[in-house]
């Protein structure tokens, strides 16, 4: 969506540490399980996720509201639940467009792009860095971030933005798209 401005704060206090506890414990097939983003899109190649709900053109819906939900959600519901609420009580009436965990691995870059699509252009893109470090810097509109855990950022995903992890552990947030039908 595109937001005033690059980046908002949209929350400094999140309890993080039951998610985070339970995606460091995610296995490798866990995160290798769906590689369904890193196919579509060539900007994702230093990626890995965990995706647990999405929509797009070749899933059931291209609508921000037609989101499929994958198996793997039951797993990771309980421990999201309370992050997922505190979210979009932000946006009420919100549904969650897409949901998913991606991981940046040491050393990557998710290129310079933009979010096109009507799905990318109607929804509020949120990340909640679960684990970081501070030579993970993201761009979006010229202006540098580095995103702090248990804290929520909106991005505005119709700028050129990109991503640069120069640190020596992978970059793991919860990513979630959620659409306002107003």
């Amino acid at each position: 969506m595109n937001i005033e401005g690059n980046f908002k704060v949209l929350l400094t206090d999140i309890d993080i540490s039951d998610l985070k506890s339970a995606i460091l414990e995610a296995t490798q097939s866990d995160w290798g399980d769906n590689e369904m983003r890193q196919n579509m899109f060539a900007v994702a190649e230093d990626t890995k996720s965990i995706i647990l709900k999405f929509n797009g053109p070749t899933l059931r819906s291209n609508h921000p509201s037609g989101t499929t939900t994958f198996d793997v959600w039951e797993k990771w519901e309980e421990v999201l639940t309370p992050v997922i609420d505190r979210l979009m009580s932000l946006y009420p009436g919100s549904v969650i467009s897409k949901c998913f965990f991606p991981s940046l691995k040491a050393g990557g870059l998710i290129s310079p792009h933009y979010d096109s699509g009507p799905t990318l252009e109607l929804i509020h893109r949120i990340h909640v860095p679960l684990v970081t470090n501070e030579d993970v810097i993201f761009t979006c509109g010229g202006e540098e971030l580095n995103m702090k855990e248990g804290c929520a950022y909106e991005l505005n995903n119709q700028r050129l933005h990109s991503v640069v992890n120069n640190g020596k552990e992978d970059r793991i947030h919860l990513l979630i798209d959620l659409y306002c039908d107003d």
